[in-house]
């Protein structure tokens, strides 16, 4: 049985034969938000050689938690992207990176895609170095085929799955039925694997009793001979869902913890809505 003990304004969680560490909300709720809160929560991280949490972690951490609780009831930014360009074999491909990409390769790299615009989508704007390192391997992430990635038992912290662009543009994109959501391979690749695919859609099916759930992609207006690339969020809600058509121009909230390697998050319990105001707030992770 999980017990939890208040610690201020949060709650830390401890489970048996697990470790617990503490993560902090860093956010900026203006245009270009994103940028400032991302730069905080990767330095925050670089020094406790910890980690900004990947949508498959935040996914983790509403398993793991009430339809009540904090997680269920705030949106996230991610440590994960979705990129979009050209193989070397001349492909059109989408490329979604959890764990930590080109858009994290360095503290100040969308603050830099801000000083150089961004494209049509607001998305940033890859050099040809970054896009071919990311598809290389060279960001230290592990790439993999959808079919690599739907056949592996054990993934890294950060991994790379490339999709062919046109059958995942025709993909839907908003509010659709759960049942389709199932075999939706951009869906699977945003959620970390058909396991915590199925496992969060049954989750949302008890936590709201509703047959639909948000999967957004902004692929139709995408230009992939233009390498680029956007983070994804999470919602708050069922329309929301998987959101990967929010501008980086956006507002920002990223969750950072002391320890990398598989963590899962853990968030306080509250029953309100909470949409700002979380700067600085601590929350745990376990292991």
């Amino acid at each position: 049985m999980v017990s939890a003990t208040a610690v201020k304004d949060s709650v830390r969680v401890l489970v048996p034969k697990t470790k617990v560490f503490e993560c902090r909300v860093f956010e900026k709720l203006e245009s270009n938000g994103v940028g400032d809160a991302y730069r905080r929560a990767l330095r925050f991280a670089s020094r406790r050689n910890g980690f900004v949490a990947s949508l498959p972690q935040l996914v983790d951490a509403r398993l793991m938690a009430d339809g009540s609780d904090f997680v269920w009831t705030n949106w996230f930014t991610a440590n994960s992207e979705e990129d979009f360009g050209v193989t070397k074999q001349g492909s059109l491909v989408v490329a979604v990176t959890h764990g930590g990409g080109i858009l994290s390769s360095t503290p100040n790299r969308v603050q830099r895609a801000y000083q150089e615009g961004l494209t049509n989508i607001y998305a940033a704007r890859f050099t040809p170095k970054e896009w071919r390192g990311l598809l290389n391997g060279r960001l230290s992430n592990q790439v993999l085929t959808f079919e690599d990635f739907d056949n592996a038992r054990n993934l890294p912290d950060r991994y790379t799955v490339v999709l062919d662009f046109n059958p995942t543009k025709d993909l839907p994109s908003g509010v659709q039925s759960v049942d389709s959501l199932r075999d939706n391979k951009l869906f699977i690749v945003r959620a970390g694997g058909r396991a915590r695919a199925n496992a969060i859609l049954d989750k949302f099916l008890r936590v709201y009793n509703r047959t639909e759930y948000g999967n957004w992609h902004c692929l139709k207006e995408t230009d992939p001979r233009v390498a680029q690339g956007r983070l994804l969020y999470l919602g708050y809600d069922c329309s929301d869902g998987f959101y990967g058509s929010y501008y980086l121009s956006s507002d920002g909230r990223f969750v950072a913890g002391v320890s990398a390697g598989g963590a899962q998050l853990v968030l306080p319990r509250g029953g309100e809505r909470e949409t700002k105001d979380l700067e600085g707030k601590v929350l745990s992770v376990k292991r």
